[in-house]
């Protein structure tokens, strides 16, 4: 008998919303994952495919589906990896350039979220990292360790892995962290 059922909605079906909720499944993370995308049929497929993959995996039965804001309410951890299109700003924009679009964009998902009666933790991914989890912040009101931003994790990872291969040993021996702002004015802190 499960005593808590962990539950985590995932807003933005892209690469990094589909890289979430495939690790939340791997890994065994989350008894229900819902995801809201604008496009609701590729959110659909995103958890049909999930779904068909757990007979495959040493994972317990989950919940995964297509979703909208009336799901949020009891979930523990709503992630946010929408982002504006980035092909409007050219080949590897600057995360700064999607501050613009993004801003109001995420004003919107956090009061919908909100208004919808959630009362857990928001993980930001959504870019600008850093500017948008504020945001997020002030929107929804909550504790500021209730809105957590992922931050320069990416580039901490990455820095890792490069040592890791040029050293060749494994990346769990190397430790260092990437500091500032994800993007291009981080900095390796040696």
């Amino acid at each position: 008998m499960k005593i808590n059922n962990k539950k985590v909605v995932i807003v933005g079906a892209g690469a990094v919303g589909s890289t979430y909720a495939h690790n939340l499944v791997v890994d065994d993370l989350a008894d229900e994952i819902a995801i809201i995308n604008t496009n609701k049929s590729k959110a659909s497929a995103n958890s049909l495919d999930l779904l068909h993959a757990l007979p495959y995996l040493n994972a317990a039965p989950k919940n995964i589906y297509a979703a909208d804001y009336s799901d949020v309410s009891d979930a523990d951890i709503v992630v946010l990896s929408a982002n504006a299109p980035s092909a409007t700003f050219g080949k590897n924009p600057d995360r700064l350039q999607l501050l613009e679009n993004n801003v109001e964009m995420i004003r919107d998902i956090t009061r919908k979220t909100m208004d919808a009666g959630f009362d857990g933790i928001f993980l930001v991914a959504s870019n600008p990292v850093d500017v948008l989890a504020q945001v997020v912040a002030e929107v929804s009101g909550l504790p500021k360790h209730r809105v957590i931003g992922t931050g320069t994790l990416l580039e901490t990872s990455r820095m890792r892995q490069i040592v890791a291969e040029k050293l060749q040993i494994n990346p769990k021996s190397i430790h260092g962290y990437v500091l500032a702002e994800h993007g291009k004015s981080s900095f390796a802190a040696w």
